[in-house]
C-alpha cells in the first residue's frame, strides 16, 4: 500500500529487512503520529502532539542503528512540524497546484490568514542532530538535496509571512524569518565536502531571498559567514568541487577561492553592505 512504500527509499537495497521489532513499532507509531496531524488543519495541532512528533526524531535518529529508514523519517517528521510553525502555506499551494481546490496557487494562498503555532521551537526539529545523521549516512549530491529539501521547506512556510502579515493588517514586524544562519553554522560544523557544498548552496539562497526583498531578514550574511563556509572547505580537505555539487557561481574550481572571489565582486558591487 501507499504507508508502505512512503517508507522505502528509491533505492530499496539500502534497507535491511525485514524490520526489527523496534522498527516496526517506531514506523507505526510514525505512522500514527502523523496520520493524526493530516487530520488537523495546520497551525492546530496541540502541544502534546507537537511533542509526540519531536520525540518521534529524536528516537528515529538517537542510536544511529535505523541508518536510511531512520533518516527518512525524521525527515519527514521535520518538515511536519516546519508546516505546523509556518501554518500550511506550502501544503496549500500544492494542494492549489495540483487542482485541489478548483483556482490557482496565486489565488489560494494571497489574502488569507495563516494560523501559525508558536509552540513550535527550533529545538523541536532537531536540525543539527539530524544534519549529523545525514552526515554519517550521505555525501555527495545525495546528502545536498535532502539538506535543500529541508530549507525549501523553511522558505515555503516563511517566506512570505512578513508580506502576510501586513496584507493582514499587520506591521510587519512579527513575521517568521528563515533560520539561514543558524543552518548555516550547523552545516558548518559537520566539515564535510558535502556539508560545505550544502553550506554554500543555503548562502547563495539566503542571498537570493534578499535580492528580491531588500531588507527581509533581520540578521542578513556577513564577511563571517562566508569565512564560515571557507574555514569548513578547508577543514573538509577537499580542493575541489564533489561530483554534481556545482557552486551557485563560478569563479574558481578550487571552492575557498571561488568564495573569495565571491565575496570580493560583492564588496565591489556595494562596499557599504558589507
Amino acid at each position: 500500500n501507499d504507508d508502505d512504500d512512503s517508507d522505502r527509499s528509491s533505492s530499496p537495497v539500502r534497507y535491511h529487512e525485514p524490520f526489527t521489532v523496534h522498527q516496526k513499532i517506531l514506523l507505526e507509531q510514525t505512522r500514527s503520529v502523523l496520520a493524526d496531524a493530516n487530520d488537523h488543519p495546520a497551525g492546530t495541532l496541540s502541544y502534546a502532539h507537537i511533542i509526540q512528533i519531536s520525540n518521534c526524531i529524536h528516537q528515529w535518529i538517537s542510536s544511529g542503528e535505523h541508518r536510511y529508514l531512520g533518516a527518512e523519517q525524521a525527515e519527514r517528521l521535520m518538515k511536519r512540524l516546519i508546516v505546523e510553525r509556518g501554518g500550511g502555506r506550502s501544503l496549500a499551494a500544492r494542494t492549489a497546484a495540483q487542482g485541489g481546490d478548483g483556482g490557482s496557487p496565486s489565488s489560494s494562498t494571497s489574502n488569507r490568514a495563516w494560523r501559525t503555532n508558536e509552540a513550535v521551537t527550533w529545538g523541536m526539529y532537531h536540525f543539527f542532530p539530524v544534519v549529523q545523521y545525514f552526515n554519517a549516512l550521505y555525501t555527495g549530491r545525495d546528502f545536498v538535496d535532502r539538506v535543500l529539501g529541508i530549507v525549501a521547506t523553511f522558505e515555503e512556510e516563511y517566506v512570505n509571512d512578513a508580506t502576510d502579515d501586513i496584507d493582514s493588517g499587520g506591521d510587519g514586524d512579527h513575521y517568521l524569518e528563515v533560520p539561514y544562519k543558524m543552518m548555516i553554522s550547523c552545516l558548518c560544523d559537520r566539515r564535510t565536502p558535502h556539508a560545505a557544498a550544502a553550506a554554500e548552496l543555503v548562502l547563495d539562497r539566503f542571498e537570493m531571498r534578499l535580492r528580491e526583498r531588500p531588507g527581509y531578514h533581520s540578521n542578513p550574511p556577513e564577511v563571517e559567514t562566508f569565512n564560515s563556509i571557507m574555514s569548513c572547505w578547508k577543514a573538509s580537505g577537499a580542493v575541489r568541487y564533489p561530483p554534481a555539487c556545482d557552486p551557485p557561481y563560478s569563479h574558481h574550481p578550487n571552492p575557498c577561492s571561488n568564495l573569495l572571489c565571491r565575496l570580493l565582486e560583492l564588496y565591489n558591487s556595494d562596499p557599504e553592505d558589507m
